[in-house]
């Protein structure tokens, strides 16, 4: 009777687990619209991301192996304790590529409909909200080279763009703008809803790659890998790896994470955490995120400007960069490493600037590598470094830690050195 009772518990449990993981969907290259969801018979993708009606908090949709081209947009919506998961169907690859070869309009607003003149490849607009995307691979592979330099290249000099080799006017090849360009100014994956995760995922090859807006509160990156987004202009690279904004709320009701996710090799910055008046770059939050070689190329390969063009030379964008031009607060970096290689001219990291009166920053636990200052730290109220391993050159040396406290400390509102304010510890 005994055993019998514990069984029948045990069913229960099993049972409530089952009835609590959701219901199971699926979409593949060969779904349709009037498909069923199910496994043998499947919707294709955008039917599976506007099943509204039938797709409910705490369901999953199974997307199968392949490549679907075009710009998607999820119009799910899950909650906070039971999200809806789109995910790869086990050891399969998923790439959504916006390679359909048809016209898209950059000013496209996003809303809660379908349009398929959207220039992203994945768009969350902010009906759909607590959505977890995961092991999915997005890009934009219709960019193509995304680059206006002309055959032949000017690697070394500028020379070859003009049209006696010496000064201007430039030859036609070199002001041009491939149409792709245009476009690489979107977003691979742009994402507006609320509570949306991406874990495990892999952005590549588009404009900029990521970007939860502000409206996209409470928004995850995860295990994810962001690289070679990016596009060439004439003068210098651009786009950024991941872009970052946060909602005009009060402290602590929204939030930003980077975790466990490595950025690198992309145009612009590595992570450019930025917003203008009236909304705020709060509580923002780096934890084991890995950034190295963003700002590539380092320099244009041509500027209608010699000087310009030798000024640039070495210089590069921020792996990390956080600033605002309202004050920035609650931000924290920890157990993240960044590098940027020998021969370039930009710190690895910088936080705040252009705004005095900025909150607190915590810094723990990082390795940031750079040939110059690896990190520059201006106008905060309260500083905490600790625990972390700074390797750089130039003058003065920064192994030096008055030197570096002054250097990552810069305008901070504390004023002088002042351990009340802005705490040195173990690095």
């Amino acid at each position: 009777m005994r055993r019998t009772a514990q069984f029948l518990a045990l069913s229960f449990v099993i049972a409530s687990t089952a009835q609590a993981r959701g219901a199971d969907f699926y979409a593949s290259t060969i779904g349709s619209p009037a498909g069923a969801g199910t496994l043998a018979d499947p919707w294709d993708l955008q039917t599976a991301l506007s099943q509204t009606g039938t797709v409910q908090p705490g369901d999953t949709v199974w997307v199968r192996g392949g490549v679907y081209e075009g710009s998607f947009t999820v119009l799910l919506a899950g909650t906070e304790s039971e999200p809806i998961t789109v995910r790869a169907f086990r050891r399969e690859r998923v790439v959504l590529d916006h390679d359909s070869g048809a016209p898209c309009n950059p000013a496209t607003p996003v809303e809660c409909t379908l349009d398929s003149s959207h220039c992203a490849s994945l768009i969350v607009p902010e009906c759909s909200h607590d959505i977890v995307l995961r092991d999915l691979e997005l890009t934009y592979s219709e960019l193509g080279g995304r680059t206006s330099i002309p055959a032949g290249g000017c690697a070394t000099s500028p020379g070859c763009c003009y049209v006696d080799g010496v000064a201007p006017p430039l030859k036609t090849e070199c002001t041009a703008t491939p149409p792709a360009i245009g476009r690489a100014q979107w977003q691979t994956v742009d994402i507006h809803g609320a509570g949306g995760e991406l874990v495990h995922g892999a952005v590549h090859d588009g404009g900029t790659g990521l970007s939860p807006r502000y409206l996209a509160q409470d928004t995850e990156i995860y295990g994810s890998l962001v690289f070679n987004n990016g596009w060439v202009n004439p003068i210098a690279g651009a786009g950024h790896g991941i872009h970052l904004e946060n909602k005009h709320v009060s402290f602590h009701q929204s939030s930003k994470q980077v975790r466990d996710s490595v950025v690198w090799n992309n145009f612009g910055y590595g992570v450019h955490g930025y917003t203008a008046i009236p909304r705020l770059l709060i509580n923002v939050h780096f934890d084991g995120a890995i950034a190295f070689n963003n700002g590539a190329p380092a320099a244009a390969f041509f500027a209608t400007n010699p000087t310009v063009y030798a000024a640039l030379q070495g210089a590069r964008y921020n792996n990390l960069y956080v600033d605002s031009e309202e004050p920035l607060a609650l931000i924290s970096v920890r157990s993240s490493h960044s590098y940027q290689p020998t021969g370039t001219a930009a710190v690895t990291g910088r936080f705040g600037s252009s705004i005095d009166d900025n909150g607190d920053l915590i810094f723990e636990d990082n390795y940031i590598v750079g040939p110059g200052r690896p990190v520059a730290i201006d106008r905060w109220t309260s500083v905490s470094l600790a625990a972390n391993t700074f390797v750089g050159g130039g003058t003065p040396a920064v192994g030096d830690i008055e030197t570096l406290a002054s250097i990552t400390k810069g305008d901070c509102k504390a004023g002088p050195y002042n351990p009340d304010y802005f705490i040195w510890d173990y690095n």
